[in-house]
């Protein structure tokens, strides 16, 4: 396949092809909000302000994606891809894969794995435009990726339930187990192998997602226990909500959280 067609492609996000499509057109025309809505989990009202320092300092890079192929099952996605970032001195086009998710009939790109190592260039891009102004590879930022994984799989559960959340806390690992490619989602930096230091919101469980009015500001999963946060990054808690979104959250940001729906 050549250079994909980006034109053709980036009106709609029906087709995995298309979300990747669009994403890159975007990023390449430095429309971050835009390529924000091809990403699972992104805000395309963000504060995008972190990027004019590289804007100022070097090239933008373009990127330059051929030889796309997607493999569908259910709702997932893998593509393959080759991509080619155009900056003095930049490396040669290199084969990576991305994985793309249907969320609310629209497929969404997944930035970077859990691990918060940059190994892929394209969903480390993406990664870039969810989390603006976040460091790549801090314990803080794997713990964002981690809990909003689990959110998505959550997400995706209930998609599969009649919108419903069916799973409770004492089951969320073995429910949400198709929907997640790494087990070890569910244990936060630093916390021993096996740990499960994320917890689903009991108020959430067998709700459907209509029923809650709130679900921007209502915890979906968080990291702690019995409904207690560990404001463990920087004094911050690492809390995912029922719209799919995650934060960092403060003490007194904690504070207005809603618990129940």
């Amino acid at each position: 396949m050549p250079l994909l067609s980006l034109t053709a492609l980036s009106h709609g996000q029906t087709t995995p092809e298309r979300s990747l499509a669009g994403f890159v057109e975007a990023w390449n025309r430095k429309d971050l909000p835009a390529a924000a809505r091809f990403i699972y989990g992104a805000d395309p009202k963000a504060d995008f302000s972190a990027f004019n320092k590289l804007t100022a300092s070097q090239p933008w890079p373009i990127l330059h994606v051929s030889n796309v192929k997607a493999t569908v099952n259910r709702g997932t996605a893998s593509l393959t891809y080759s991509v080619k970032v155009e900056i003095p001195g930049g490396p040669p086009a290199q084969n990576e894969v991305a994985t793309a998710r249907i969320f609310e009939g629209k497929w969404l790109l997944i930035p970077l794995q859990a691990t918060g190592k940059p190994s892929k260039f394209l969903p480390g891009v993406a990664f870039m435009v969810a989390h603006p102004g976040h460091r790549v590879g801090s314990d803080s930022t794997s713990a964002l990726i981690e809990v909003k994984q689990l959110a998505l799989g959550a997400l995706l559960l209930a998609n599969d339930s009649n919108s419903v959340f069916a799973l409770s806390d004492a089951n969320a690992t073995s429910k949400l187990r198709p929907y997640l490619k790494n087990p070890a989602l569910w244990t936060a930096p630093g916390d021993p192998k096996g740990t499960q230091s994320f917890h689903l919101n009991p108020a959430v469980a067998g709700k459907s997602m209509s029923s809650i009015p709130i679900p921007a500001r209502t915890v979906l999963l968080y990291d702690g226990k019995n409904g207690q946060l560990r404001f463990r990054w920087n004094g911050r808690a690492a809390v995912a909500f029922v719209d799919g979104h995650a934060k960092l959250v403060t003490r007194e940001e904690a504070a207005r959280l809603r618990w129940k729906p």
